[in-house]
């Protein structure tokens, strides 16, 4: 969930983030100048392959590791609404083709100024939890293809599809314990209802990473 709270500047966040769990982006490749201007533009993340008029195949690309940022809260509310008027089709399958991450979770050093000003989107919420919401509500069945790291804002994606298929190398977690936040876009309450109050308590609590082959305690 981006960070719109006073004193939650991006800087401490990543401090705060680093001294508790470690670099979260330690195996993150070096941006060269090229990747930077990239990472900083405000060029298309979400490419659509009309793969016929009942599916479609999103795959998202954000920098070298597939932050989340202020653009991506626009466009995907952008693309969910091509979804709502598209009256034939019905699935949608979100991928990645960056080896190693999926989503890897929000930018703390976009401008979050930009974030806190943004105005509500048509549920009346906050436009990142809006399009959670329409999301998790679209006419369509929604596929999360899971190959790498979605953590944090990542998960939140996921987990507001309706079927999430996760590879040998995917990674979730909701870390933002780590950073004294909360998770923002709905992870807190999909959780309990997928997994049980007890599990999702140990996954939001925890703060710790999931790999795939995860198996979660007894608690319920």
């Amino acid at each position: 969930m981006p960070q719109t709270g006073r004193g939650q500047d991006a800087q401490r966040l990543t401090d705060r983030s680093r001294a508790s769990f470690g670099d979260p982006d330690a195996d993150r490749p070096p941006l060269r100048e090229i990747d930077k201007e990239r990472f900083m533009s405000t060029a298309e993340q979400f490419h659509v392959s009309k793969v016929t008029r009942s599916y479609w195949r999103v795959t998202f690309d954000n920098g070298p590791v597939n932050l989340m940022d202020p653009d991506t809260i626009e466009q995907l509310g952008e693309l969910i609404g091509r979804i709502e008027d598209e009256p034939e089709l019905t699935v949608v399958v979100f991928r990645s083709d960056k080896p190693g991450y999926f989503i890897a979770h929000w930018d703390f050093l976009s401008d979050s100024a930009r974030v806190a000003g943004m105005p509500p989107g048509p549920t009346g919420l906050h436009p990142y939890l809006d399009n959670f919401v329409r999301l998790s509500k679209l006419p369509v069945a929604t596929i999360s293809e899971i190959r790498g790291r979605t953590r944090g804002a990542g998960s939140e994606f996921v987990l507001s599809t309706d079927i999430r298929f996760a590879s040998e190398s995917a990674v979730l977690g909701q870390f933002e314990v780590g950073v004294g936040s909360v998770p923002g876009g709905g992870a807190m309450s999909r959780l309990g209802r997928l997994v049980g109050r007890g599990r999702a308590l140990e996954i939001l609590l925890g703060g710790d990473d999931m790999p795939s082959a995860w198996q979660p305690s007894t608690a319920t």
